[in-house]
């Protein structure tokens, strides 16, 4: 594929604008952005509730992706919390896609 290709398909350096919508993501529905405070980078995410299904999810005491890891019994009380937080979510989400199935 030539780079004229890659920009009018979308896969060029400015193609998830095109096909995701950029930061315009309104749109979208059920995305968890978690974001662990012991991240140096977590100042540049997601760190608040864009609507009822992109929701932010700030562990104090979270770092790189321990939130998605298996728990163990040394994880900070901040990211057993936001596992069972993330846990509701899916299922209420889940819910609300069957419900929709059925109608």
């Amino acid at each position: 594929m030539d780079a004229t290709s890659c920009l009018v398909s979308g896969h060029g350096p400015t193609g998830q604008g095109t096909v995701y919508g950029g930061k315009d993501i309104t749109s979208h529905s059920n995305i968890i952005f978690s974001n662990g405070g012991l991240d140096p980078w977590s100042a540049g995410g997601v760190t608040y509730n864009i609507s009822s299904s992109l929701v932010s999810i700030v562990i104090p005491d979270g770092a790189h992706h321990l939130d998605l890891r298996y728990s163990n019994a040394h994880d900070p009380a901040s990211v057993r919390a936001a596992r069972a937080l993330e846990v509701k979510y899916f299922r209420d989400w889940i819910k609300q896609a069957a419900r929709a199935a059925s109608a």
